[in-house]
């Protein structure tokens, strides 16, 4: 993987390779974040493992663990959706 940062919009997922970017929903409130898998993810009874940055921006922090979609993107929209989400709001 890469360097761990939980400022960044990243993830740990054993369902997709290094460097795939994907839409992750959260179920509970319809909020998407964009994220780059970096990392495997230990627990295997979960798909997927936010950064604290991509998890404040699906309003999942006070659950910590929510159901989520998840949905392979393009490289291309993916690194786009990304650079939007590091505008301020």
């Amino acid at each position: 993987g890469e360097i761990f940062d939980n400022n960044a919009y990243t993830a740990a997922c054993n369902a997709y390779p290094f460097g795939t970017y994907i839409a992750v929903t959260n179920q509970q409130n319809g909020k998407t974040v964009c994220v780059k898998v970096t990392d495997r993810i230990a627990n295997k009874a979960r798909l997927i493992d936010l950064t604290v940055a991509a998890a404040k921006y699906i309003d999942m922090i006070k659950s910590g663990v929510v159901k989520v979609t998840v949905k392979k993107l393009k490289p291309s929209k993916g690194e786009a959706l990304i650079s939007e989400q590091m505008q301020p709001q």
